[in-house]
């Protein structure tokens, strides 16, 4: 419960029916999705780390990356 109760804005909770992302949830989960694809597919191409490895990697930097870093791995990558 005091999990859910950080989430506060991004979760909305039912209590004995679940939660579920609200908007802002969505979008915070969806940039953080896209920068740990990032992450993984650059250290894969220009690392040549495994899939194993390089998921790992990625969940471990996919939150303290910057923007500008996300940006630069994003035209790198061509997307």
């Amino acid at each position: 419960m005091r999990m859910i109760r950080k989430l506060t804005g991004l979760l909305e909770h039912t209590p004995y029916h679940g939660a579920k992302l609200m908007p802002a949830g969505e979008a915070l989960a969806l940039r953080a999705a896209r920068r740990r694809d990032l992450i993984a597919r650059y250290s894969i191409r220009f690392l040549d780390y495994s899939s194993a490895e390089a998921g790992i990697e990625a969940d471990r930097l996919e939150h303290v990356i910057s923007q500008k870093l996300e940006t630069d791995l994003g035209c790198c990558l061509g997307t």
